[in-house]
């Protein structure tokens, strides 16, 4: 998403005992953040889906989907990021967090699977 650099997005810290929750994306040893997600989320998962083309330039779109607000509480909704903005996607069917996002081919059009996670039925 920012060139060949990887890009991490969420996230959680602790400071003492008080667990505190991120919403901001940032490039790999990069002190600044390049985006920031309507959520705050941590084990959540993302995928380049395309690029959205202007005149100018292709930017890629970097989908976020599900995670977690806390420790008890399991997101279902999803961000679109690009470097300029951020937009709610839709969301996913169960909120979930750990799973899985692969692009698969199929019948020459690519997919996106989600796989496995953890939810709040288990």
């Amino acid at each position: 998403m920012n060139g060949s650099m990887p890009v991490m997005c969420g996230g959680w810290y602790f400071i003492g005992e008080t667990a505190f929750f991120r919403s901001d994306c940032a490039a790999l040893h990069s002190p600044e953040p390049i985006a920031e997600m309507t959520d705050m989320r941590y084990r959540s998962d993302s995928i380049i889906l395309s690029t959205k083309r202007s005149s100018f330039e292709e930017t890629p779109i970097l989908w976020v989907t599900g995670g977690a607000y806390s420790h008890d509480f399991f997101l279902s909704t999803t961000d679109l990021i690009t470097l300029s903005q951020t937009e709610n996607g839709p969301n996913i069917p169960r909120a979930l967090m750990g799973h899985c996002l692969v692009m698969a081919e199929h019948d020459n059009d690519n997919q996106i699977v989600l796989i496995g996670g953890e939810s709040a039925l288990g």
